[in-house]
């Protein structure tokens, strides 16, 4: 059949024309106008090779002459159908406007959007701001006024108990004082006794070499004295006792009571808690029928406890101090030493 607007020749059931693209309708008009030629130079066309169809190529003929009132018929068979290229193309054109359409609202309603955002905050922080100037001056002059109280009240209160303890720690101290004192001299108990008892052993403390003749106080009329007298004055703390003293060893006595062997050194006492230390620096040894010897250079070192007024320490024998007291200036003491075979020596101890 032919175009209805181009008049020329397509398919019967083409929907679009091949040539000028206008919609074709299944039924065709009653008559047909007679086209009129177009007046317009053609341009020679060059013969080119028309798609193989079938299997074999058809020779393409040029349009006809310029004059010809009717284009002429195709002797070769019938151009290929584009009618569903042109209306693939057409939906596709379709879609995309429609696509453009749908991402153009999509923007303007995304502009829209920050607008109203924009003028909801714009709007938000205006109303801030006018609720902050429009705060009540009085409520802000009795919250200051409230504060400046509390901060004053604050201050007082440090003040006061600023001063409050240092009165109480000036009291403290007065009354620490005062009881220290009075039990340095008296010997009463608590810390004070200690500190007191410390002093009274750094006034005694000596490393004097002793003699012999320091120790005539230790022979009685029934032999070596062996307890306090009656009247002593006891010590009862054994820091009191810390520190040097001279000291007197008799080892053995004969039948009539006679010493055989004895000698003076210098002891050293350390009280640690429930722990002490003795330290033996020996001096002179005198032997019945020999010559003196002097022992200088010779150190031992007696490791024990302390329990009330009994010092026990263990080295290369066994020392055990238990009697103190005062008298005449002077401190005593009196102890006993063991040796590994058993033997028992007598000790006496004397500084001023």
């Amino acid at each position: 059949m032919l175009c209805p607007k181009c008049g020329k020749e397509i398919g019967n059931d083409d929907v679009f024309c091949a040539f000028c693209g206008a919609s074709v309708t299944s039924e065709q008009p009653a008559a047909q106008q007679p086209i009129q030629p177009v007046q317009q130079p053609v341009q020679p066309v060059q013969p080119v090779q028309q798609p193989v169809q079938d299997g074999f190529q058809q020779p393409f003929s040029p349009f006809p002459a310029q004059n010809s009132a009717v284009p002429p018929a195709f002797n070769s068979p019938k151009p290929k159908k584009n009618g569903g290229l042109v209306a693939a193309i057409a939906i596709l054109a379709v879609l995309l406007a429609a696509a453009l359409a749908i991402i153009a609202f999509l923007l303007i309603k995304k502009s829209d959007k920050d607008d109203d955002s924009s003028s909801v905050n714009a709007v938000m922080t205006k109303s801030s701001a006018v609720t902050e100037d429009t705060s009540d001056p009085d409520e802000d002059d009795t919250t200051e006024a409230e504060t400046s109280e509390d901060v004053s009240e604050t201050e007082t209160e440090t003040e006061t108990e600023t001063e409050t303890e240092t009165e109480t720690e000036t009291e403290t101290e007065t009354e620490t004082t005062k009881p220290k004192t009075s039990e340095a001299s008296t010997g009463s108990g608590g810390i004070s006794e200690n500190a007191a008892a410390r002093s009274e052993a750094m006034n005694y403390t000596t490393y004097e070499r002793p003699t012999f003749d320091e120790f005539n106080w230790c022979y009685g009329q029934f032999g070596l004295v062996t307890s306090p007298p009656a009247d002593a004055d006891m010590i009862t703390n054994p820091l009191a006792v810390d520190g040097g003293w001279k000291a007197m060893i008799i080892y053995d006595t004969d039948d009539n009571g006679e010493q055989t062997m004895r000698e003076v050194n210098n002891f050293n006492i350390l009280i640690d808690g429930s722990k002490a230390t003795l330290t033996i620096d020996w001096y002179y040894l005198e032997i019945p029928y020999s010559e003196p010897v002097f022992m200088d250079d010779e150190v031992s070192t007696f490791q024990g406890t302390v329990s009330g007024m009994s010092i026990e320490a263990s080295g290369e024998a066994t020392v055990r101090l238990d009697k103190f007291w005062r008298a005449d200036g002077k401190q005593y003491g009196l102890g006993t030493m063991y040796n590994y075979a058993g033997d028992e020596a007598y000790i006496a101890l004397v500084r001023k």
